[in-house]
Order: C-alpha cells, then sequence, then structure tokens
C-alpha cells in the first residue's frame, strides 16, 4: 500500500474507521449482540440468540423512524421492546464494553498513520456509525491513535459518507483544503470522497498473516486479533492455549480443595499471570516458586550419588559431554580437575557414556565427592527455602511439564521433613508422561500418541520457547541475613531478537488472556480449537515462520539455535550428522523443512510416522 505520490498534494488525511483504523476480533458485527446478551442473561428476556435478532429489528426500527436514516445508539436501545429503562442502560453500556474489548488497531493502517503524522499532516476520522464520537475518541487513543484531531459520525453530524454529505461538512469546518480519505469501502470511501473534490485510496480489509483465523471460542466462531507477527503468534498461539489451561487449573485446583498453589519459576511465570488476571480474587495462596531441574537434582544428587543412579535423574539428551555433565550435577569446570585425555567440549552419544566404565571411574575418582559435598550444602539450604514458601494442607505445583523430574524430587525432600504439614502434593502441567494419579496432564497424560502429544513432541523447544520468562534459570540458593534467596544465573539468550520477541508475544498473550476474561462465555466455555494456532506453527510452518522462529534461540544447557540450519548440501556430504541433529532438534518440523525438500509436507509424515 503506497501512499507516498500523495503526501506533497493534502492537508489533510481522512480515515474511515471500522476496518479501517480499527477492526473487530469477531466475525461479524452480531457477535458482539450475542456476547452482550450471553454476558446479560439475567437480563434478557430469552437467550443470546434471540437477543441478536431482538438488538438487529431495534436497529432496523431506529433507522426507519429518523429522518435521514441516521440514528445513535441511544435511538436503537429506545426501540428494544419489553425492557425498563434501567435495562436498556446496563444493555447499552455493557454494548459498549464489548466494543471496547474486540476493536483493535489495524496494524497496517496504522503504520501508514504514524507516516503523515511523521509529515505533519492533519489527522482526522470520518464513520457512518451509530457508536457516539466521545467513545469513538477514547477508543482510539487507547489503540494508539493519539494525534487525531476530530471524529466526525453519521449518528451526530446527521449525515452520512454514502450520500457525499458527511464529506462536505468536513471541507465546510475546515476550508478549502486539499483532502486525501482512505477505507475499505468502494463506494463510501474510495467514489464518493472523489464526487466531492477529495484524492481518495481504497485499502482492502484487514487479513491475519499467513490467513491463519483461530476461534476464541468454537459456538459463535469468534476469530482473534491479527497484529504484527510476534503479537499474532502471542494473541492467537499462546494466549489461547495459557488461558484455556488457567481455566482448567482453576476448576481442578477448586475440586480437590487445594491451598496453595506454586508456580515453578520460568515456564511458570506466564501461567500464574494469567490465572490471576483471570481470577484475580482467588481464595489461594499463590507462590512464584524459584526452582529447576538443575537446581533440585543438585540438592538431591547426595541421596544417590553413584554413576548408574545419576543417569535415571539427570535429563538425557541424545548426546552428551563432560562439560555438560559437570553442569547438570551442580560444578563449574574450574573446580574440578580431570586426567590430561579428557576433552570437556568432546560429544558422546549418551547411551555411550554412560555405559562406558572409564567414564564411570573419573567419576568416581574426581567428580563424585566434591558433588556430594556441594549437594549437601545445596540440600540444607533449599530445605529453608521450601518451608519458608510452602504452606500446610493440600499443595499444587504448576509447571509445563513433560516428566514430573521436580515433582519427583520434592517428594523425596518432603519425606526427610519431619515438621512438613503438607498433606499431599499434586502436579498440574501443560503435558505429562507419567501415569500417576498425583499427576495432572491438561493437554495430555501418559505416553500414548495423543495428536496434542504428537504436535508437542515435533516442537518441544517451539512449545518451550513460548513459555521462557525474561530472567535467568535458578542455579541454586544462597543464605543472607538467615533468608534463603535463588541463585539466578544471567538470561541465558544473549541474543537481542529473541528477547525481543519473547518478549512481545508474551506481552501479546497477556493482552489476549486480559480481553477474554472479560468476557463471560470466554471463562464459562470450552474453546475446543485453543490448541489449532500452536499445531499449524509446529507441523505446517509457513517460510516466514520458519524465517521468524528458526533465527530464534532455544537454552538447554548450551544456546542453540529452534533449527539448524545447516542444509541438504552439508548433510549429503555428512549423511551420519542427520539422525544425530534430529534427535537434538528443538523442533523437528522445522529442521526438516528447512534442511530437506521444503514441497514435503513433513507435519503429515510425522503425524502418520509418530502413529
Amino acid at each position: 500500500m503506497n501512499y507516498s505520490c500523495y503526501i506533497s498534494k493534502i492537508d489533510t488525511v481522512s480515515f474511515d474507521i471500522f476496518d479501517t483504523l480499527l477492526v473487530r476480533t469477531v466475525n461479524n458485527p452480531e457477535d458482539v449482540f450475542f456476547l452482550v446478551g450471553y454476558n446479560m442473561i439475567d437480563i434478557i428476556k430469552n437467550t443470546p440468540e434471540d437477543f441478536v435478532m431482538q438488538r438487529t429489528n431495534a436497529a432496523r426500527k431506529a433507522k426507519f423512524s429518523s429522518i435521514n436514516g441516521e440514528y445513535s445508539l441511544d435511538d436503537i436501545y429506545a426501540n428494544l421492546e419489553g425492557y425498563t429503562d434501567y435495562e436498556r442502560e446496563c444493555l447499552k453500556t455493557e454494548e459498549l464494553r464489548i466494543e471496547s474489548i474486540v476493536l483493535k488497531a489495524n496494524p497496517q493502517i496504522k503504520k501508514l498513520y504514524e507516516k503523515y503524522i511523521k509529515y505533519g499532516k492533519r489527522i482526522i476520522a470520518v464513520s457512518d456509525m451509530y457508536l457516539p464520537s466521545q467513545f469513538l475518541i477514547n477508543l482510539l487513543y487507547k489503540n494508539g491513535y493519539t494525534q487525531i484531531e476530530k471524529v466526525f459520525v453519521s449518528c451526530e453530524e446527521h449525515a452520512n459518507k454514502s450520500s457525499g454529505e458527511l464529506f462536505n461538512i468536513v471541507k465546510n469546518k475546515y476550508g478549502d483544503k486539499k483532502y486525501l480519505h482512505i477505507g475499505d469501502s468502494w463506494k463510501s470511501d474510495y467514489i464518493l470522497p472523489k464526487k466531492c473534490g477529495w484524492k481518495s485510496k481504497h485499502c482492502s480489509k484487514n487479513k491475519t498473516i499467513n490467513g491463519s483465523i483461530s476461534e476464541v471460542f468454537s459456538k459463535k466462531n469468534i476469530r482473534l486479533f491479527s497484529g504484527e507477527y510476534p503479537e499474532r503468534i502471542g494473541y492467537s498461539v499462546l494466549g489461547p492455549i495459557v488461558f484455556e489451561f488457567s481455566k482448567w487449573l482453576y476448576n481442578q485446583v477448586n475440586k480437590n480443595k487445594t491451598n496453595s498453589i506454586l508456580f515453578f519459576s520460568r515456564d511458570g511465570k506466564i501461567l500464574q499471570e494469567s490465572f490471576e488476571l483471570i481470577y484475580p480474587n482467588n481464595s489461594f495462596d499463590v507462590t512464584y516458586f524459584h526452582i529447576s531441574r538443575k537446581a533440585i537434582n543438585v540438592a538431591t544428587l547426595w541421596m544417590h550419588p553413584d554413576f548408574n543412579s545419576l543417569k535415571k535423574y539427570i535429563e538425557d539428551t541424545y548426546t552428551i559431554s563432560y562439560d555438560i555433565f559437570l553442569k547438570r550435577v551442580g560444578l563449574h569446570r574450574d573446580i574440578i580437575s580431570l586426567p590430561d585425555d579428557i576433552k570437556l567440549t568432546n560429544e558422546y552419544l549418551s547411551s555411550d557414556f554412560w555405559n562406558d566404565k572409564k567414564n564411570e571411574d573419573i567419576y568416581d575418582r574426581y567428580i563424585k565427592e566434591i558433588a556430594i559435598k556441594n549437594s549437601q550444602e545445596q540440600f540444607v539450604l533449599f530445605k529453608k527455602y521450601f518451608k519458608t514458601n510452602v504452606m500446610s494442607g493440600e499443595v499444587a505445583i504448576v509447571d509445563i511439564g513433560w516428566r514430573g523430574s521436580m515433582q519427583n524430587r520434592l517428594e523425596d525432600i518432603m519425606c526427610l521433613l519431619s515438621e512438613c504439614k503438607i498433606s499431599s502434593l499434586t502436579g498440574y502441567y501443560l503435558g505429562i508422561e507419567s501415569e500417576q494419579e498425583n499427576k495432572n496432564g491438561f493437554l495430555y497424560k501418559g505416553l500414548k500418541q495423543s495428536l496434542k502429544k504428537t504436535v508437542i513432541d515435533g516442537g518441544v523447544g517451539l512449545f518451550e520457547t513460548l513459555f521462557l520468562a525474561q530472567e535467568g534459570t535458578t542455579l541454586g540458593y544462597k543464605l543472607e541475613s538467615d533468608v534463603v534467596y535463588p541463585v539466578l544465573g544471567e538470561y541465558e539468550i544473549k541474543d537481542k531478537f529473541t528477547q525481543k520477541t519473547i518478549k512481545e508475544i508474551h506481552n501479546a498473550a497477556l493482552n489476549y488472556i486480559n480481553d477474554m476474561s472479560k468476557l463471560k462465555i470466554c471463562i464459562e466455555q470450552a474453546n475446543s480449537s485453543f490448541f489449532e494456532g500452536f499445531e499449524k506453527l509446529c507441523l505446517y510452518p509457513s517460510k516466514y515462520d520458519l524465517k521468524c522462529f528458526g533465527n530464534i534461540y532455544f537454552n538447554d544447557t548450551i544456546d542453540k539455535k529452534l533449527v539448524d540450519d545447516k542444509g541438504i548440501i552439508y548433510y549429503f556430504h555428512n549423511f551420519k550428522e542427520i539422525i544425530k541433529d534430529y534427535h537434538n532438534s528443538p523442533w523437528k518440523i522445522g529442521f526438516l523443512k528447512l534442511n530437506f525438500f521444503k514441497c514435503i509436507n513433513w507435519g503429515v509424515l510425522y503425524k502418520l510416522f509418530k502413529k
């Protein structure tokens, strides 16, 4: 969309509002009426569907009874039959509230608006609409349109664009200026302004990037807002998952009469923010609990320090090095003296590493004693931190998943706390591979391949990246003035692009949750399509998805890109590397599509293979 040629030839830029400056995040304007009826079910005389018909008929009556076909929101509700004045006022107020939720800035037009602001042009808005101008001004300001001088709305000016009269009113106010009008209607926003002597440009209605449209809830097929790429991912991919998980969690902990909820750090941060945004007055003792697999594994290592026991609870990968091994047992390479022939960065297949008696001997001679001592010190500190933050009774822990190893370690510790007053510890995860009764999975539970588990397996690194909080991992614990504090490492991802992208994704996800939490129906009804956005992103990524997410860094002991794009020529000459890099890939579908024949639908093949 290029309007640069008009910059020097115009004084005033006029924008249409609906489907131009602002877009409704619903498929049809009538969906707003449905939401009003659902949220005001105690006032309406029938069902939300019936209220939609009543509200539509009231608008039709208001139009026919008006002098020139222009009518206001007040006129509409005056024609809503069967309600008291108080009830009409309540319904009208709710409609304005819903409109303020579902109306969002159109990102493409907003860039254009900012361009004309930069060139010092007067900006106005002209709309055929029944909503009051002050409401529209406030809404435009809320969505970043802070320098619109005036809003001309047909219901207040008693003139409309479709007749050209509204453009003449603008011209009468500002005089014989050079005007440009931009809007989505060919007749009202393109042809009529030209007849009035204005320049005009038609803009197409906003479409979501890659054509992806997700539902807020399946019954009314309400779609999500499309913004810039990170915002779209946050609003239409991460937001729906977190929102539905929070509702599931609330029902679960209520049913189990839980006292305290511990949201495990990093992945649990956005889960806690979502939970408290939807349920601000919940009765639980909610705590953001600093913990990590590394920290809890190190604190409990002394309980099972033998080499063959370590591999049962130290997270496993396809390959491992001594450098990674030392980090996982809580030691820094500088405090360990290993034989000269041991290279810290040399990679081994995990199976070979654990089965090699030489490695067991090196561990026993050079590492074990130091690891046990460090573990016992961390255990004492962790016990104190745990008792400070965890209350008695039924305790819930919340984390992303996948094996529940941190819950297992906590249960080991609880067995050693004679003064512990916790009656039960129950885990709630997005996905869990355990079948234990005290571990619950939202997306899936157990090892059986469901669709959601298959999708997660194909892009576990991609999924975890979406949840990654902007803070360093918990390395351990320290004592200061008789208070135990977590020791946080530096935020591992130094890449500024990754940091910025994840932050924008989280902000947009929380915007989605904030919007949906204001709609009663979204809290009460499940959205069956909440996972579709991630499934499409993970299994069927577009070139743009691969370009954006492929360059994002994923941290799992070491930094690496989500997609290792060495290319087909490299793997042709290094064929054995394919299996290793595939197994180590945080996003397997992205790895296959970026490196081998983009025309192949790897997502479909992957699902068939997993079956």
